[in-house]
């Protein structure tokens, strides 16, 4: 059969299916035979029901939405047209891909009419409960447009909350309070239920999201759920001064819906809607949306349809089958085909009705297995009465534990039509049963005597087969009884002459044995007398190597003995030579230890000096005449003791400088920005120095190696020894260097090196 939907682009595979429209008249056309066909699918009908639906106001993107819930759809479970998952990861498909599926379109005119179903079943097996659920997707006509009427827009709305589980009111903007209405006929169905107050006090429909489109209050209530969620608890709250209606409304709207949850998201973005600038047709690919809608679209979509958060279609807490719910379908359908939409109390009784007439139908089957099940085993007619009212119990007991809607009257009232119909089957049962009982008796008498006459047939052949066994048993004894007889005889002579060959084989090893073992009496013989000859001459070779080895020991104790004695003539020597070396130790040790004494004899004698210079000059070591300094600077004082002129004829002054622990003259030229000392053979560059100055130094030859009076020093060696501050001319450069004590000569610093010169002059103190 062809799809009533005409225009149906083959999609996903899957399409949409118009099962419910307008005429013209503003009257239902119900096209529902492909949807029973599609419940009542042997992949489908058994399962649980999740029925999602997307309602709203028209031109507010519901189709839109609802083809990127199809895709999610796909990815993430398989259907009746479509078994294997298209890339759970991926589900949103490429940036740029068309968005197909239910028909949609931007602008002011509406594209859905009635309601649509999605003509594929998408199938889940819940790992936790392990029940086998079926998913539908519905779209809805939207509401006030400026086709459709008061009328038709509450027949809409009240119809996909009567069939839906997951249902989205799709809202633009806020949620207004004028926007509540679209809810009155679910309030008015709480209503009613609320008053039959029936013992499972359960809430009539299931969930209902309000999903709020193009949010910009989002300082306020951020995108998402949790600022839904803060948003809605803020509209619905109950306040003392709000007008009864408001609370009423409220109050109900709580107490209709299992789950009520709430989505902020975003503007698509100017790329989606289109302007006057960019006239080219939006297809619907996410790649033109803007990235916070397209992320809070995916989390939305999750939220809805992930495994954990399916809900099943329930009523009155029974959860539907595919095949039960198409038969509400139906009841609903019908009903509102009226040009009047029903009132909410007239489809709570349908519902009654329908959930009631489930339950008796469910019972009546109850009883009807029974009496199958127990049919085989009746033989009279009070075993049928029992059996029957022990069916008839099971069947009102069902009926008594089940779940109920309805009142107390609706409880008597099908529980009459239930013992109503058990008992009309009974009766039809009963008249059938009593005619079976009356062949079943006539069968069995002649099942008797045929069986009687077998079983006595039966005993004369077993008589006869006996007395012929009998017979046969004694033939058989006889004959059994001579072969006996023969076999025994036959054995005997067996036996005896098996007994004489085993006698003759026994007498002839004997003698085979006697004569084997004079042979060996003999061969021993032979072996021992061989034997003693050869220990004989073994024991005289014996003899002959231990004489040898007697000698051959003998000579090497006595290489033995001269070796000792090398041994201690050698040891002798190494003694002697000790001796020697001790001897010459000692005689060393006092001509170091004389060394020492002279050492130390000239270290007191220096140290004598050295006190002696530490006198005279202390009165003018309490002078600071030693003034710091560096290359960078200029002369400390005017006064700065000059050297003499190098070869550049710039003056060079007399400084000291550290190098190592030691101080040591220095070749001060500021014009230059130099100082340098010698030391170890080099010369070394110093930035830091010391400059020596006042008026009362002079020059003075050295002669003999005498160091003259008051000679300047400036510092000491390791061995204590003076270091005196003196200068030499090279190659026409007046150079500082060190004379260190008890040495007749200078050491200076020149072209990197220490250089060691005889004429010089040191520098001496005048007053």
């Amino acid at each position: 059969m062809e799809p009533a939907y005409k225009d149906k682009p083959h999609c996903m595979n899957g399409y949409p299916l118009n099962v419910l429209k307008f005429s013209d008249d503003d009257k239902i056309i119900i096209q529902n035979e492909e949807l029973k066909e599609m419940l009542q699918h042997p992949k489908v009908k058994f399962r649980k029901i999740v029925p999602f639906s997307i309602i709203g106001a028209y031109r507010k993107g519901k189709s839109f939405l609802l083809d990127y819930c199809l895709r999610y759809l796909y990815a993430h479970y398989p259907s009746i047209n479509c078994p294997n998952l298209i890339n759970p990861d991926n589900w949103m498909g490429a940036k740029d891909e068309p968005l197909r599926g239910f028909s949609w379109r931007s602008g002011a005119t509406r594209d859905t009419t009635g309601i649509i179903v999605w003509s594929d079943v998408f199938l889940h097996n819940c790992e936790m409960t392990g029940e086998k659920i079926a998913i539908i997707v519905m779209d809805t006509q939207g509401l006030f447009d400026t086709l459709t009427t008061a009328t038709g827009n509450s027949r809409i709305f009240a119809l996909g909350t009567l069939i839906s589980s997951i249902q989205v009111l799709n809202l633009s903007g806020v949620v207004q309070e004028d926007q509540l209405q679209y809810l009155q006929f679910a309030t008015e169905f709480a209503k009613f239920a609320a008053a039959d107050k029936n013992e499972l006090n359960a809430k009539p429909f299931q969930n209902l999201m309000f999903l709020v489109r193009d949010w910009v209050n989002w300082k306020d209530h951020d995108y998402g759920l949790e600022g839904g969620s803060t948003y809605l608890n803020t509209f619905l709250e109950i306040k003392p001064h709000q007008k009864d209606e408001l609370k009423s409304v409220r109050q109900f709207i709580k107490e209709s819906f299992e789950e009520l949850t709430c989505s902020l998201l975003p503007h698509p973005g100017d790329r989606v809607i289109g302007n006057k600038k960019n006239q080219q047709m939006y297809d619907g690919n996410w790649g033109e949306m803007d990235e916070e809608f397209v992320k809070e679209l995916a989390i939305l979509i999750d939220h809805l349809l992930k495994p954990e958060r399916l809900v099943l279609k329930k009523v009155n807490q029974n959860k539907l089958q595919a095949a039960e719910y198409f038969g509400y379908l139906d009841e609903y359908f019908h009903l509102f085909q009226s040009e009047e939409i029903p009132e909410a109390k007239t489809i709570y009784e349908i519902t009654v009705d329908k959930n009631m007439n489930t339950l008796i139908d469910s019972c009546y089957d109850q009883y009807v297995q029974n009496i199958f099940q127990n049919e085989e085993l009746i033989e009279t007619s009070d075993q049928i009465v029992i059996v029957h009212r022990m069916s008839k119990n099971d069947a009102l007991l069902l009926y008594k534990t089940s779940k109920k809607m309805g009142n107390k009257n609706h409880d008597l009232k099908f529980k009459d039509i239930l013992s109503l119909k058990i008992e009309e089957y009974y009766k039809s049962w009963l008249n059938t049963s009593e005619t079976n009982l009356k062949e079943i008796e006539e069968q069995k008498e002649k099942t008797r005597k045929l069986f009687q006459e077998k079983h006595e047939y039966q005993l004369q052949m077993i008589d006869d087969e006996k007395a012929a066994l009998e017979e046969m048993l004694k033939e058989m004894e006889s004959e059994n009884k001579s072969i006996i007889e023969r076999e025994e005889k036959l054995y005997k002579e067996k036996i005896e002459k098996e007994k004489l060959k085993v006698e003759s084989r026994i007498k002839k090893a004997i003698k085979e044995l006697e004569i084997e073992m004079e042979n060996c009496k003999i061969s021993i013989e032979k072996e021992k007398t061989t034997t003693t000859k050869k220990l004989y001459e073994e024991k005289h070779r014996l003899e002959q190597e231990l004489e040898i080895l007697k000698t051959n020991a003998e000579v090497q104790l006595a290489e033995k003995g001269r070796q000792i004695d090398n041994v201690k003539i050698s040891k002798d020597r190494e003694v002697l030579a000790l001796r020697t070396k001790e001897q010459n130790n000692r005689i060393a040790a006092k001509e170091a230890e004389q060394e020492r004494q002279d050492a130390i004899k000239k270290k007191m004698q220096a140290e004598i000096d050295r006190d002696k210079f530490e006198k005279l000059y202390a009165e003018e070591a309490k002078k600071p005449y030693w003034r710091s300094s560096n290359i960078y600077s200029e002369l400390p004082a005017p006064t700065a003791v000059l050297a003499g002129h190098d070869s550049d004829e710039y003056p060079v002054y007399v400084g000291m400088a550290i190098c190592g622990d030691t101080q040591y003259p220095a070749n001060v030229i500021p014009d230059k920005s130099l100082c340098f000392i010698s030391n170890d053979g080099k010369e070394y560059s110093r930035d830091e120095y010391y400059v020596l100055c006042g008026d009362c130094y002079s020059w003075k030859r050295s002669t003999d190696g005498t160091v003259p009076d008051r000679a300047v020093w400036s510092g000491y060696t390791e061995e204590n020894d003076f270091i005196y501050v003196a200068r030499a001319k090279q190659n026409n450069s007046w150079i500082v260097g060190k004379v260190i004590q008890n040495q007749n000569f200078i050491t200076v610093p020149y072209k990197k090196k220490e250089v060691v010169l005889r004429t010089f002059d040191y520098l001496v103190r005048t007053t």
